[in-house]
């Protein structure tokens, strides 16, 4: 890794607050998110951080552990996931948090829409499948992007083994089965492997269609499909092997998608944001231009609200300036930085370490530190800046659209 314009800096405080930080449970995501009364999910996962030593699930109302929710059987369980079987009495309904007690601790009891858990009255209905939405998916490669799509059973009963099919602008692509149970009244999101959304410039239609032969007696044959437009205003900026990112490679081409955690674990897939003007910032812990630009951001995101302006910051190397291997920083480490400069945007870690190809110092080929794409409204890059400069971000941000 070339490292350029920095000074090494190893910053005490940020070690020093590292080594109390706890392993207690963090909660990213529960699938599914909705549920009928009176049915078995025998699927329910919790996805997170830190599930070591993981005892069980609580489902609480208000400050009380709801007693008639009951988890009977731990299908599978990872440091990062685990899999129940719970039960769900006929007459419960209402929200509920979702509570992972391991035996390091508790999560911390908040109603969100990622670890609220909405249980639905019971009904006698048949299964009803709806394509709810489809959005840009994960980063794939240079051929394009995947396909996000959220399929929901609103029906009365439980669902399994259905067919959705995936189209690009009238054509056929592939078939995908969703083979676990689909529980009443809940919806999943998928990514159908082999799909791709072009990432050349150009109007694309995705069009995904559960059940297409009809199999499955449902409430209702008329809502299964979905069809949505997808704009890429123009040709994603491909960097040449060996070469570094520069302006003129990138004025005015799509900043290239990718999808990168926090340090909760939460993935953020950047071409989900588009619709307004973004900054996005990568860079290394070490580099003390970070760290410098790292304490200016959140002013700038004050600034430039009436823009709507969003700022990413993706970090690809830690603290640890003597290292000539790229390491990403750990989720602890991360909140870290995050807590210490009471940051109020989006702070991802790499994967350059672990997966060079699909991270984004690959994709963006950053050299300087920090690098500063302005990104458009549409998605394509209006001003890229090597290094920190207040004035010179300042007019590029002015100018963004």
């Amino acid at each position: 890794m070339r490292k350029v314009l920095c000074a090494p800096v190893i910053l005490v405080a940020l070690s020093c607050i590292l080594m109390a930080a706890d392993s207690y449970p963090d909660l990213l995501q529960i699938l599914p998110v909705t549920a009928r009364a009176g049915q078995t999910i025998p699927n329910f996962k919790v996805i997170g951080t830190h599930f070591e030593n993981f005892q069980k699930i609580e489902f609480r109302k208000g400050t009380g552990v709801d007693k008639l929710i009951k988890m009977t059987k731990i299908v599978k369980k990872d440091p990062n996931y685990v899999v129940v079987q719970v039960e769900i009495p006929s007459g419960v309904t209402g929200k509920r948090a979702v509570v992972v007690l391991t035996s390091a601790g508790t999560t911390v009891i908040t109603f969100t829409p990622e670890n609220t858990f909405e249980i639905l009255p019971h009904s006698e209905k048949k299964p009803d499948l709806k394509i709810r939405q489809i959005t840009w998916g994960t980063t794939s490669d240079s051929s394009g992007n995947l396909a996000r799509v959220s399929v929901q059973n609103a029906g009365g009963t439980p669902v399994r083994n259905f067919k959705i099919d995936i189209y690009l602008d009238g054509k056929k692509k592939l078939r995908y089965t969703y083979a676990p149970i689909l529980p009443a009244g809940s919806t999943m999101v998928i990514e159908p492997p082999g799909f791709r959304i072009p990432n050349t410039k150009g109007w694309y239609t995705v069009k995904a269609i559960a059940d297409p032969e009809n199999k499955i007696e449902e409430e209702s044959e008329e809502n299964n499909s979905l069809a949505v437009p997808f704009d890429q205003p123009a040709d994603e900026f491909i960097i040449p092997s060996g070469e570094h990112a520069t302006y003129a490679l990138t004025k005015l081409k799509t900043a290239p998608n990718f999808i990168l955690k926090d340090y909760r674990s939460r993935p953020y897939t950047f071409y989900d944001y588009r619709g307004k003007p973004a900054l996005l910032v990568l860079g290394a812990m070490w580099s003390t231009y970070m760290q410098v630009e790292t304490a200016a951001l959140n002013q700038l995101l004050t600034d430039y609200q009436s823009k709507g302006l969003q700022i990413f910051q993706v970090l690809y190397d830690d603290l640890d300036s003597s290292d000539t291997t790229l390491k990403s920083p750990t989720p602890e480490l991360l909140k870290v930085w995050v807590d210490s400069n009471n940051l109020a945007f989006p702070v991802l870690a790499d994967t350059a370490d672990t997966d060079f190809a699909h991270s984004a110092y690959s994709r963006y080929q950053s050299e300087y530190q920090p690098m500063n794409y302005i990104i458009n409204s549409d998605g394509t890059v209006q001003a890229l800046l090597q290094g920190f400069n207040s004035t010179d971000l300042n007019t590029a941000l002015d100018n963004a659209k």
